[in-house]
């Protein structure tokens, strides 16, 4: 099973030894999925429910708080496997094979709202989604570019890695590229 560990870089630039971040870890499965800008906000994978995400948010004194399920909007009886967080936690990219999909894994946002709680869950469309898995999001700081991976578009064979950049002016990703060779291969 996958447990959470920790370590600290120390300012030679050595990391110290790692250590089981125990008030997170359970029986089951625990991964580490994305955590915020700031360091202050972690998205953590449960294997309850098919694989459900969790927040967690780091003290004054470094401990992490108990994890607390993002709710029914991000939640459901399908697999959520993957997240990224943005905007130091106020919003998030991430992947679900919800219905309403267009098939295998897609990729979702949803923003936090004031009082702290998920918004709806936004599938990103047709030119980022196909009917194939789509997974791994991540975006850049300036949220120009999303770079995920994909079993669809035109793939060199498996999951390839693919980067599509934000079209502010229709308020979508265009259509991704693929990164190449030597990234991807067959």
């Amino acid at each position: 099973f996958e447990d959470i560990y920790s370590a600290t870089k120390d300012s030679m630039g050595n990391w110290g030894n790692v250590q089981m971040v125990k008030s997170l870890c359970t029986p089951g499965h625990e991964s580490v999925l994305s955590i915020s800008e700031d360091g202050r906000t972690m998205i953590i994978s449960k294997g309850e429910n098919n694989g459900d995400l969790y927040t967690c948010e780091k003290g004054l004194f470094g401990k992490w708080s108990e994890p607390v399920s993002m709710g029914k909007n991000i939640n459901t009886g399908s697999r959520e496997t993957g997240a990224f967080l943005v905007n130091n936690g106020k919003k998030i990219f991430f992947v679900s094979d919800r219905s309403g999909g267009f098939g295998g894994l897609d990729l979702y946002y949803s923003e936090r709202r004031s009082n702290g709680k998920w918004g709806s869950a936004v599938n990103l469309g047709p030119k980022v989604n196909t009917i194939f898995d789509e997974d791994a999001p991540t975006v850049d700081k300036e949220g120009t570019y999303l770079t995920f991976s994909s079993k669809g578009h035109k793939a060199m064979g498996g999951f390839d890695i693919f980067r599509a950049k934000w079209d502010a002016a229709n308020q979508q990703f265009k259509n991704p590229e693929n990164v190449g060779f030597p990234i991807n291969s067959a």
